[in-house]
């Protein structure tokens, strides 16, 4: 081979440095796209945890509600029994 096609063939050649340069925006841009994806997705899962965290806040309070009345009706059921009873 002659320095002529070697050089042809290398990376040091217009078509290797274009081809170079292709694949490093190419390697670049999949990096960037990469990045901006992950943000996207991260916002959204902090989006949703935000809002089941509300929901469950009122769910907990929905049970505290609950109980307090479970425990009324027991209490008024006690003194039920012991007004039948006298």
């Amino acid at each position: 081979m002659d320095s002529i096609s070697i050089a042809n063939n290398s990376l040091f050649s217009v078509n290797g440095r274009r081809c170079l340069i292709i694949a490093l925006f190419g390697i670049f841009g999949l990096t960037i796209a990469y990045y901006v994806f992950q943000t996207i997705v991260f916002v959204q899962i902090k989006d949703v945890l935000k809002s089941l965290d509300g929901d469950f806040a009122r769910m907990m309070k929905e049970i505290h509600s609950l109980r307090q009345n479970v425990t009324m009706l027991e209490t008024e059921t006690e003194s039920l029994k012991v007004s039948i009873k006298i």
